[in-house]
């Protein structure tokens, strides 16, 4: 298992427009999937790729002006402790149980990142870290939104993400409700991706500044899925779009 890259040569054009361009990409050693979210940062394009089979997320970056062009067979690896390097060998996870797709993005309500995906087989939650900075410390996943299928005969909920590119709500998210191959072939309500908008708010807590800062948030205190949660001190109403 690796990872292809593509160049767009002409992004300003519709997407069936688009001339697509094979790149030569450096072997990821391992069962690592480059490309679950990308963000730029300053001069650098910032990839994030995780493990099929333990769920390990791991950072890595290029200079801007190489990707750009299409060159990326010299990236550096996040190593923990020992900063960017060239070695993959020396690459440490950024974060751990994350499932295979998920999303990161700024921080609509302050500074640093969040991370969304669905946690769970079957019946899944959306959960969503935090963190000050790309390489981490992540907080530990709290449940953003508990999304109704998950509670209905046979669930399978996966795919979880939020989308930037998408306004109306501090997050809009989209997850994926699927079912059996009798089920699909009979209900073809589902296996399309669900859009959800979540209006973030935190909660007045004169520490907020201070937990921010340090990562520590305190105590998690949830209510029912009735589309208002409260996590962390921040609360979440839920819409479905």
């Amino acid at each position: 298992m690796g990872w292809t890259a593509f160049l767009v040569d002409n992004p300003d054009l519709e997407p069936f427009a688009w001339t697509l361009r094979k790149l030569d990409v450096p072997d990821s050693y391992g069962k690592i999937i480059i490309g679950a979210s990308a963000m730029q940062i300053e001069d650098f394009l910032y990839v994030f790729g995780a493990s099929e089979s333990e769920h390990d997320v791991y950072l890595v970056r290029w200079p801007l002006s190489g990707a750009a062009t299409g060159q990326l067979l010299s990236p550096e690896w996040w190593c923990g402790s020992d900063g960017w390097q060239a070695n993959v060998s020396e690459r440490r996870p950024v974060m751990r149980d994350v499932s295979s797709e998920f999303s990161i993005q700024r921080d609509p309500w302050g500074i640093g990142f969040v991370e969304v995906n669905t946690q769970g087989f079957g019946a899944a939650d959306i959960v969503i870290r935090r963190a000050q900075i790309l390489q981490g410390p992540w907080s530990k996943p709290q449940k953003l939104y508990r999304p109704p299928e998950s509670d209905g005969p046979n669930p399978f909920v996966y795919a979880g993400k939020s989308h930037p590119e998408l306004t109306g709500a501090d997050l809009i998210v989209t997850y994926v409700a699927n079912g059996s191959d009798q089920t699909l072939a009979s209900d073809m309500s589902i296996y399309y991706p669900r859009f959800v908008r979540l209006s973030l708010s935190y909660g007045p807590d004169p520490g907020r500044d201070a937990s921010r800062r340090t990562g520590n948030r305190g105590n998690e205190e949830t209510e029912s899925r009735s589309g208002r949660i409260y996590s962390d001190r921040f609360s979440t109403l839920a819409a479905r779009g």
